[in-house]
């Protein structure tokens, strides 16, 4: 729940709890007790449980790996900025072994690639243009599919670069805003496309 003017913060706790029943195993989240965790999932594996970790002010995100079995947690990576983070959650690549993450600690919302660890491998977009939607990543081919703002502010192309950060491209070829949901193999994808005086098809 928010609060209301003057209320006091509510008391948020992560555990996990097994379908057969049992106990709760809270999970250890750190020692700020007024941190929002506006995301979590399991980090493709069935005892490791990732989430977030965000500061009251908003302008630290913490990306946490915590063990179910234990509850111990640790902090493989930290986003901060002075005036405010946007929250983006990582998409787990390899088997849990990589994830991409999104950030705009360079100034523009880019893509970056780290391993397990929290250690960067690479930058996987660099460019004076923000990164909008993380769509998916097709492993077989190592190309990462996301829209993006490189043809100015009004428009959300599909576009592709490979995880090398070689072959940026353009997908999708109307103009306008694009909203994409792939097949499993990203063999195919369907477009919700729309722009000003063209309502979405």
């Amino acid at each position: 729940r928010y609060p209301l003017a003057g209320a006091e913060n509510p008391r948020v706790r992560l555990g996990v709890v097994s379908v057969r029943g049992g106990p709760v195993r809270w999970i250890h989240t750190g020692g700020d007790s007024t941190a929002y965790f506006p995301r979590m999932d399991f980090a493709d594996a069935p005892d490791t449980l990732w989430f977030l970790r965000l500061n009251r002010a908003q302008d630290r995100l913490d990306l946490l790996l915590a063990n179910v079995v234990t509850g111990r947690s640790r902090v493989v990576l930290t986003d901060a900025d002075s005036t405010w983070v946007d929250v983006h959650a990582p998409l787990w690549l390899d088997g849990g072994r990589r994830f991409l993450f999104e950030s705009a600690r360079g100034g523009y919302t880019q893509l970056y690639l780290y391993g397990r660890d929290g250690g960067l491998i690479h930058k996987v977009t660099s460019a004076p243009w923000d990164v909008l939607g993380l769509y998916g990543v097709d492993e077989k081919t190592g190309t990462v599919y996301f829209t993006a703002a490189a043809d100015g502010p009004l428009q959300r192309p599909l576009y592709a670069i490979g995880l090398d950060g070689r072959g940026f491209r353009r997908v999708s070829a109307d103009s306008g805003t694009h909203a994409v949901s792939f097949s499993p193999a990203f063999g195919f994808y369907v477009d919700v496309a729309s722009r000003a005086g063209v309502p979405p098809v």
